[in-house]
């Protein structure tokens, strides 16, 4: 090619031109020259180029035409990596080469690796309830052609159908945004989006592997090469990741000896050969990122087989079945269908149980078929895997007699028995306890806290009857009623407390010895003060001091709506409180009934005791 050959618009070869001015008086120009670096160049690729001087007299020169090709660089992703299984141990792994393979294509390397299954999470479904669905191994998916239209008149566009498989579609999804946001745990660095996606959709632990297995950084691994020397695998943690190295001419591999209706994790790359100027040779930089596809290996027909016999024990009508789970099954034994018959009726159809692998294992290999008819019975088994049900067994016959009683109708009588021997002790120790104790003397005593015989008698806290002026009702209780009133002739604010019309003599001698305890204990500031007593005629009337702020639970729950007491507010009437109750042990007296609705507060937020219908003296009953 020269500098004046000129390209259509469609070719891919261009001239790019790049301008540098440069000053003359640079003494760095004038005597070293000129070094410009060209960017954006493609890799593997040759270039060449020339130089053109331009000066202010319009005068110029150009150099010869050099050529210079640029180092290799990271390969392209495959165009397309498929996997399938057409038999029970091989997986066939076909691929599209990339499309830059910015080198010399040298191999392809390509791994797998068992997934393991979830069982604590498989155990969860009832797969008796909720059968899986299997799908047949000669159900194919037909791929999806599109036409690659074109402008008019464009020389470049192409008319030709190509296929579009969802791998390009998901490429294209992962190009627009650039990132991946499923939420993958530790994976560390993802391999691509696509990997994002199947750790995603699989949840399994391979990317963490498969990372540790590229940087080297695996502890306790050992790598064995097998009968290929291309191939090797690396254990590590219980997995085992199988790698083989394929010339990069070829576009598929077939894996043999895998196992049977098994997930397999397939991954393969492009590498390119290394090239001796290069800085780094590393894998990394030589190969390309990494396709990952994941594919199950077909089911063994014979696999779900039940080869041990089934042993049985019949226990009236009764029979216990035993028989051991298949070696290898297609993927996880989930369940057994259990299906008796009854001989002795004609046409009558089987009777099929199922019971989970869960049942199973928690009766330890052993499956009750209870109340059975008594007769001739044929029973035989079959197991169910992830890839449905397997083979039944041979029958196995049995008969079930009659004339005899279950093993749950005696367990039931035996309990009923047991029951009526304790409920007929218990009775005969409580007959003995209570003709004991009509044999017993019947001494009388009389109750300290309760005493009928008690008497008020009238001192310098009575108070004349038309001297208290009743105003408004305050509330009511078990012990009567309290008003609002005022005590002449002072005009004295208080609290007139009094029993109910209908209160005994009894209840009548129990109030007035409450007003006896206040006497007693008046005078602490903060213990209700009693400002005086009217005993006759009935209803008798106890005179307090007025706290206008109520109780204090009632106090209490009226400010959790607009402001509640602070820490030192709160503190504050706990030291109230006990400075109250700590005259009242001084004066021996036990309260008995301390709580917030026996507490009032004043108008100034002064909590002070009342209520003392228990009040009674510590030395009362010496």
């Amino acid at each position: 090619m020269t500098m004046f050959d000129d390209y259509d618009q469609c070719s891919d070869y261009h001239w790019t031109t790049k301008d540098v001015s440069v000053d003359p008086r640079d003494h760095n120009f004038m005597t070293y020259g000129l070094q410009v670096n060209l960017s954006h160049l493609e890799p593997n690729t040759q270039y060449a180029f020339y130089v053109t001087t331009y000066t202010v007299d319009r005068f110029g020169a150009k150099s010869a035409m050099l050529y210079e090709t640029t180092l290799p660089s990271v390969p392209s992703e495959l165009t397309q990596l498929v996997a399938y299984s057409n038999d029970k141990s091989e997986i066939v792994v076909n691929w599209q080469g990339p499309k830059k393979v910015n080198g010399k294509m040298k191999e392809y390397v390509v791994t797998w690796t068992l997934l393991k299954h979830d069982v604590s999470r498989i155990n969860i479904r009832n797969y008796c309830d909720h059968p899986t669905s299997y799908v047949s191994d000669t159900d194919k998916v037909n791929p999806v052609i599109t036409q690659v239209i074109g402008t008019e008149g464009d020389c470049c566009a192409d008319s030709k159908k190509r296929p579009y498989t969802p791998k390009d579609g998901f490429e294209e999804l992962c190009s627009n945004y650039k990132h991946c946001t499923i939420p993958v745990g530790n994976c560390g660095p993802l391999i691509g989006c696509e990997s994002c996606f199947y750790s995603y959709v699989y949840k399994q632990p391979f990317e963490p592997i498969y990372h540790k297995i590229q940087n080297g950084s695996l502890n306790k691994t050992r790598v064995i090469l097998s009968k290929n020397k291309n191939s090797s695998y690396v254990s590590f943690e219980g997995f085992r990741v199988f790698k083989v190295h394929i010339p990069g001419n070829s576009t598929g591999y077939t894996i043999t000896d895998v196992l049977h209706y098994q997930d397999y994790l397939v991954t393969a790359r492009a590498c390119r050969e290394a090239h001796p100027e290069e800085l780094s040779q590393s894998d990394e930089s030589r190969c390309s990122k990494t396709d990952i596809v994941t594919v199950r290996t077909r089911k063994n027909e014979q696999a779900d087989a039940i080869t041990s016999s089934v042993s049985y024990t019949v226990l009236n009508n009764t029979v216990l079945l035993s028989w051991n789970k298949p070696a290898k099954p297609n993927g996880l034994v989930v369940g057994f269908e259990i299906e008796h018959r009854h001989k002795d009726t004609e046409n009558i159809n089987p009777i099929t149980n199922c019971f989970t692998f869960s049942e199973y294992e928690s009766s330890k290999g052993t499956i009750s078929l209870v109340d059975l008819v008594p007769g001739s019975y044929e029973v035989r088994v079959r197991a169910i895997s992830l890839a449905g049900k397997g083979p039944y067994t041979e029958y196995i016959y049995f008969d079930v007699t009659s004339g005899s009683l279950s093993v749950f109708t005696i367990l039931f009588v035996f309990v009923m028995l047991c029951v009526a021997v304790v409920a007929l002790a218990v009775g005969c120790t409580i007959y003995h306890k209570r003709r004991r104790s009509l044999n017993r003397v019947l001494v009388k005593t009389v109750n300290p806290d309760y005493n009928p015989d008690y008497h008020y008698t009238p001192d310098h806290w009575e108070i004349p009857r038309e001297d208290v002026e009743i105003i408004r009702d305050l509330g009511t209780g078990s012990f009567g009623k309290v008003y609002e009133g005022i005590l002449k002739p002072n005009n004295i604010p208080c609290a007139v407390k009094t029993v109910h019309e209908s209160a005994t003599i009894c209840e009548t001698n129990q109030f007035l010895c409450e007003a006896s305890v206040m006497k007693s204990v008046s005078g602490a500031y903060h213990i209700v003060h009693l400002l005086g007593v009217v005993s006759s005629p009935r209803p008798p009337l106890v005179l307090m001091e007025l706290m206008s702020l109520g109780d204090l639970k009632t106090y209490l729950r009226s400010t959790r709506e607009t402001k509640p007491p602070s820490n030192a507010t709160m503190i504050n009437m706990s030291l109230q409180i006990g400075d109250g109750m700590t005259f009242m042990e001084a004066k021996k007296f036990v309260h008995r009934d301390l709580a917030a609705r026996n507490c009032l507060v004043n108008k100034d937020c002064t909590v002070k005791v009342g209520d003392f219908g228990m009040t009674r003296d510590i030395y009362e009953t010496d």
